[in-house]
């Protein structure tokens, strides 16, 4: 399971790191060779793009995060699997359920 969460996170920096280059840099312009900006992008082409991007990025990850809190899913309460017949998981549930201090909760 743990290699699946982290190849999970492998594969989301390559995809979007494609995409972002894509929406901001699609003419694979190169970065400034030398001066004060040497590094870095300086074409108005590309810094025009980076608002837009920022905007597309943050509608991405905010569906991605609809939709993931969309397939959370709640275990059954504990009065389902009492109604299949297993007394003593039953009984075995209640008691970590209510805690320890009973019925009452905590304080």
């Amino acid at each position: 399971m743990a290699g699946i969460v982290v190849s999970g996170f492998g594969f989301g920096a390559f995809f979007f790191n494609q995409l972002q280059t894509s929406l901001a840099n699609p003419g694979d312009l190169p970065v400034a060779r030398n001066g004060t900006h040497e590094g870095y992008f300086d074409s108005e082409e590309v810094l025009g793009r980076v608002p837009g991007l920022l905007r597309i990025l943050a509608a991405t990850y905010g569906g991605l995060l609809l939709l993931g809190a969309a397939l959370l899913l709640q275990d059954a309460p504990p009065s389902r699997q009492c109604r299949l017949g297993v007394e003593q998981m039953c009984e075995r549930v209640a008691v970590v359920a209510a805690g320890p201090l009973g019925e009452r909760g905590s304080v």
